[in-house]
């Protein structure tokens, strides 16, 4: 199991497609999805957590095509 920490972001960010990414791949809730963007743009860590490798993978690479800093522990 892994875990996928967003710690930043780079110009560009796009807030909007963070949301829908962190729902599709969490099953989170649109408030507590629409939290994680808000969270990354205020510098705040965000782990998403107990993630298969694979889907570890998968996901920071598709939030690292819209601008967020992912790093998989």
């Amino acid at each position: 199991m892994s875990n996928v920490k967003l710690v930043g972001w780079k110009p560009g960010f796009q807030k909007v497609s963070h949301t829908r990414i962190i729902r599709e791949y969490t099953g989170f809730g649109l408030a507590e999805a629409k939290k994680c963007p808000d969270d990354v743009l205020e510098n705040k860590e965000v782990i998403i957590a107990n993630l298969s490798d694979q889907t570890a993978k998968q996901l920071r690479e598709e939030v690292t095509k819209i601008g967020v800093v992912a790093v998989i522990e």
